[in-house]
């Protein structure tokens, strides 16, 4: 299995979710059919530790262990680590993300660039140290994804909105591309529609992420924030337009899903899921009537009347 290629979920605070159990969160993700999570493991130059377990806890905990890779392997679930990039650090970037990847066992690595890294005048530069550090420190090879804006042009009148000097650099060395397509209410007060909009902030997005030259994993919305809202309808829209046109979807994040039973049943009915099913009861099989003499004598009689 091609991790990137599958049905995924990103996770940010691991203990937010069946408080870190796991064993419990490995679960709820095979019922849902996903076959990969995508855990936040740095932040910055460092191992990222959550802050929902409150001061001084949170310090002390890391948002993943190896038994929590462990156990999701276990359920045949592959774990991917992000981690958020600045460019202050980015050789200290490029070597947390290495060092995640060997010591925690993971199956790959998304490098997560927005705002705070590409409004660096040295964005290109930085970009360069980053994955080249971690490229020449990562023991265990596995496949990488650039993850960023939806839009590097305005869709409309092509003037640019974020600038690419990071992205070209990033996307001439990762595996993937991952475009965070998480839809707007643009017109929500007036025509706005979950199920027509979701797709089309797909369709629009698509072309100039193709450009790099790889393939690409869709980030769709799975949260309510930033002018937009997680629908049932839009989930299910957006997964419809990426069926067959990308070889693997992802959605921001098990972290508000789970938590609404609405969305999460949208998710698991998306392509790849797999519904829990009970299996029906067996039919109990019919046991053979003991043979007795009177039984074989009553048989005989039988036998004797047709002949």
């Amino acid at each position: 299995m091609n991790v990137f290629e599958t049905k995924s979920t990103f996770l940010w605070n691991v203990p937010g979710i069946e408080g870190g159990d796991p064993v419990k969160i490995a679960a709820a993700l095979q019922a849902a059919g996903f076959q990969s999570v995508m855990v936040k493991a740095a932040n910055r130059n460092a191992i990222f530790r959550p802050n929902l377990l409150g001061f001084p806890k949170w310090m002390l905990k890391e948002n993943v262990s190896v038994q929590f890779v462990q156990a999701l392997h276990a359920k045949g679930i592959a774990v991917i680590g992000w981690g958020f990039n600045y460019g202050v650090d980015p050789d200290g970037e490029g070597r947390i993300a290495a060092q995640q990847v060997d010591r925690l066992d993971l199956d790959g690595w998304i490098f997560d660039v927005e705002g705070s890294f590409d409004e660096r005048p040295s964005a290109q530069s930085d970009a360069g140290k980053v994955i080249g550090t971690f490229k020449k420190t990562v023991v265990k090879q596995v496949p990488t994804a650039f993850c960023s804006w939806a839009f590097f042009n305005n869709p409309t009148t092509g003037s640019q909105w974020h600038t690419k000097a990071a992205a070209n650099l990033f996307m001439s060395i990762c595996d993937y591309g991952m475009p965070m397509m998480y839809w707007q209410d643009v017109n929500k007060d007036t025509n706005w529609v979950p199920a027509t909009d979701a797709a089309d902030y797909f369709y629009r997005s698509l072309p100039q992420w193709q450009g790099f030259g790889k393939p690409i994993i869709a980030a769709g919305r799975a949260y309510t924030g930033d002018a937009g809202t997680m629908s049932a309808a839009g989930i299910t829209s957006f997964a419809a337009a990426a069926a067959g046109r990308v070889p693997g979807v992802t959605w921001w994040g098990m972290d508000w899903a789970y938590k609404d039973p609405t969305i999460w049943a949208a998710l698991t009915a998306t392509p790849g899921g797999t519904p829990v099913v009970v299996p029906p009861t067996p039919t109990p099989t019919p046991q053979p009537v003991p043979l007795t003499l009177e039984s074989l004598d009553a048989r005989v009689k039988v036998l004797e009347a047709k002949l």
